[in-house]
């Protein structure tokens, strides 16, 4: 799930294997609202996505945005003449 361009399921198998590293408030935190638990022995690091990758889960969060956002429109005025 992208959320104003972060990429959530990511960013949660992050902190899930650096629970190590992040403070006793922030794991409480991560636990306690999140349900999150720190990563296990099995679970791998998650693999990092090419330049093509992202750009096409941006292209494709910027074509669903309209449908999200109904109200939203391009301040940029349409060309005529076909140019």
């Amino acid at each position: 799930m992208i959320v104003h361009g972060e990429d959530l399921g990511a960013w949660t198998i992050a902190q899930r294997i650096g629970w190590d590293k992040l403070t006793h408030a922030q794991q409480w935190l991560l636990d306690s609202v999140l349900g999150l638990e720190p990563a296990g022995d099995g679970e791998l690091q998650p693999v990092r996505k090419t330049q093509a990758e992202r750009w096409a889960t941006h292209l494709a969060a910027a074509r669903h945005f309209p449908a999200r956002r109904p109200l939203a429109r391009s301040t940029v005025a349409p060309r005529r003449g076909g140019r």
